[in-house]
Order: structure tokens, then C-alpha cells, then sequence
């Protein structure tokens, strides 16, 4: 017995309490501040967890945390790379995926290195104007 129209019936169903959730929920939470009993209006703000005030600074804490998190992993594709130069080292054609490991190694380490770079002179030239 074919029961894949039974699950797709069911994934339709799960689809539809999950929207009809999001979109409602927020709509009751609010109108128990607004109205109804609530006397009182809440005093209280939202405190900025990211910390930037402008979009340039939350640009270059974006590239510093992606500078931060991908450094070890372009070391570790650098080593990597050399592993398999050492263990390749007799058979020409596993040398050229070696080789190719390299270069892209090289390539994306110099893309996000230099994007903070970029995003620093970006910045100091939208000061200065």
C-alpha cells in the first residue's frame, strides 16, 4: 500500500499549524500588554546585544569574527595540503589535487583575510567624506 500521499497530507497539516503558530502568537502576546486588563503600559527596552551603532562597525565586527573563526581552519587546510603533497608524492595525478588543494587553500585564505582589509578601507574612506 502506497502511504506517500498520507505523508505528504500530514507534512501539509504540520505546515500549516507551524504558520498559523508564528503568526498568531505574537498577536495575542500583544494584545495582553496593549489591552484588555492590563492597566498599566510596561516601561522597558531592548538592549543592543551586537553592540554596533553603525553599519560600518557592524561590518568589521562581521569580518573580525570571520577572520577569528576561519584562521584555524585555513592552518588546518594548509596542513592539510601538505599531507597530501607528502602522501601523493609518487603519483602525478593525485599531485594535482594536491596542487589544487593548495591554491584554493591560498585563495579563499586571501579572500577572507583581505575582506577585512577592504571593509577597514571602505570605512576609513566613508569617514573622511
Amino acid at each position: 500500500m502506497n502511504t506517500s500521499w498520507i505523508k505528504n497530507i500530514q507534512y501539509k497539516v504540520t505546515a500549516v499549524i507551524a504558520a498559523v503558530t508564528m503568526f498568531a502568537v505574537p498577536f495575542a502576546v500583544r494584545a495582553q500588554l496593549e489591552g484588555g486588563t492590563a492597566q498599566k503600559k510596561l516601561a522597558w527596552s531592548i538592549k543592543n546585544p551586537i553592540g554596533a551603532e553603525t553599519i560600518q562597525q557592524l561590518i568589521i565586527q562581521i569580518t573580525s569574527a570571520m577572520v577569528l573563526v576561519m584562521s584555524p581552519v585555513i592552518v588546518l587546510m594548509l596542513i592539510y595540503s601538505g599531507f597530501l603533497f607528502v602522501y601523493h608524492a609518487n603519483n602525478p595525478e593525485k599531485l594535482k589535487t594536491a596542487q589544487a588543494t593548495l591554491l584554493w587553500t591560498i585563495a579563499g585564505a586571501a579572500i577572507i583575510l583581505g575582506a577585512k582589509g577592504i571593509a577597514l578601507a571602505i570605512q576609513a574612506t566613508i569617514v573622511q567624506l
